[in-house]
């Protein structure tokens, strides 16, 4: 078992810096396959981390001397994500909005569409960074409910 798991974290330490690398590239290619394939791919992506967070609680003695670099690793993984789902909000959402919006940039209601997407963006940001009242708030909300 303790060679799978130096196998394994050999494995997801040569291939997460490719990943943050190259995520702009990989971005281009994965939004252009079917859907089928990048839901399957997104499915099978979800069960491997859910199988090793299942190996994880169910060994944990094992996984004690990886532990700082699976946190690492993940670390990594989740600042590609956030990077990944912002570049896909703003590209294929907020852009082509602001673009059919622009024209008409003396109406009111379109500084308040920019306003809202910018106070999206600001929230996800904040989300991710914990600086911002809304993580802040969410989390107490959510504390409070389980």
């Amino acid at each position: 078992m303790t060679n799978t798991i130096k196998a394994l974290g050999q494995a997801v330490s040569t291939t997460v810096p490719l990943f943050v690398i190259f995520s702009d590239t990989f971005y281009d290619r994965f939004i252009e396959l079917p859907l089928l394939v990048t839901y399957s791919g997104a499915a099978i992506v979800c069960i491997l981390l859910g199988l090793l967070a299942l190996a994880y609680r169910r060994w944990p003695k094992r996984f004690e001397p990886f532990r700082n670099g699976i946190k690492n690793v993940l670390g990594q993984i989740s600042d590609s994500l956030f990077s990944f789902v912002i570049a896909a909000l703003v590209i294929r959402a907020f852009y082509p909005l602001d673009l059919a919006l622009l024209p008409s940039y003396q109406n009111w209601w379109v500084w308040l569409t920019f306003f809202l997407e910018a106070n999206l963006l600001l929230s996800l940001w904040s989300f991710k960074n914990e600086k911002y009242w809304y993580s802040k708030a969410i989390r107490f909300f959510w504390s409070r409910l389980s």
